[in-house]
């Protein structure tokens, strides 16, 4: 008796309250959306290793098998994790595989990649760093939401209940933008790296200057580009150029020596190991991109 009893206890809340859902999904901005939605009723695994490009990630039979072990596998998009939609047929009907763009209109890429040394097998050229944009960030929380819901629809209240407390600090979050970020409106800012934050310039109606003709990561700046931007440096006294954390800064530390600019990184947020929060990097972000205004 007193063996059912302690059976009966340790079942009752998985019974009531709903199981725990195994997540998996690539990047820490989607890792950390999903946490702020599903709360202690989602355990979420990055499938990628943080030294990997999320473009070049090739899972191993191994890794196929632990994500077998998931209710669900959130991926950025298409052009940002190609390998996804191919792996498909391998997961098990049971694994919910659901693409974070939906909803959202993804940028066209201005360069085409047919003379890049790698191709990345980009969807229609589109840029995939959609999460950079607070509105985008937005869509991805209700795609997110809805595919929890479905999940486990006995804490659907819960889920929307995080979601709209998260979209009220998001909503926060881009106001804070456009108040600080109007001197910016019209003008530009110089980015030394593929350009991440095409979609940022546009919500707050900028723009980015960046040696870089394509997104891929294995590109490169000719000398003439670089070239260009020095004498852009020089032309409007700029004062603060901007790079990628966790990026090479070769190129902004060539620049800086030619120019005398500070060079700043940006972070982008998408390393598993961010650990901190898509809001505090997105304000860590203005705060530096604010020094343009200095």
């Amino acid at each position: 008796m007193k063996k059912l009893l302690f059976f009966i206890f340790t079942l009752f809340p998985v019974l009531v309250f709903g199981k725990t859902l195994n997540i998996f999904t690539t990047i820490y901005s989607n890792y950390d959306f999903i946490k702020q939605v599903g709360g202690e009723y989602v355990q979420v695994l990055p499938m990628i290793p943080s030294n990997i490009e999320s473009h070049d990630y090739e899972p191993t039979p191994k890794d196929i098998i632990k994500f077998n072990q998931g209710d669900i596998i959130f991926y950025t998009n298409k052009s940002m994790e190609p390998w996804v939609e191919k792996l498909q047929k391998n997961f098990k009907k049971n694994v919910k595989v659901v693409d974070l763009s939906k909803g959202v209109n993804l940028k066209k890429e201005n360069h085409s990649h047919k003379n890049d040394s790698h191709s990345h097998d980009h969807e229609s050229h589109y840029d995939p760093h959609m999460w950079l944009s607070i509105s985008n960030g937005k869509q991805m929380v209700e795609t997110i939401t809805s595919a929890l819901s479905e999940a486990l629809p006995i804490q659907k209240d819960y889920f929307q209940k995080n979601r709209d407390e998260y979209l009220e600090k998001l909503e926060e979050l881009k106001k804070e933008y456009e108040k600080n970020l109007a001197f910016l409106k019209g003008k530009s800012l110089v980015y030394i790296g593929h350009n991440s934050f095409s979609y940022l310039a546009d919500d707050f109606d900028f723009d980015i200057i960046t040696p870089y003709i394509s997104l891929s990561t294995d590109a490169e700046p000719t000398p003439g580009n670089i070239i260009k931007i020095i004498n852009h440096i020089k032309e409007n006294k700029i004062k603060v150029i901007y790079f990628e954390e966790g990026k090479s800064h070769k190129n902004a530390e060539i620049l800086a020596r030619e120019t005398g600019v500070e060079f700043i990184p940006l972070n982008t947020p998408k390393d598993p190991d961010s650990g901190t929060g898509y809001i505090y990097y997105m304000k860590n972000n203005l705060q530096k991109i604010k020094k343009l205004e200095q």
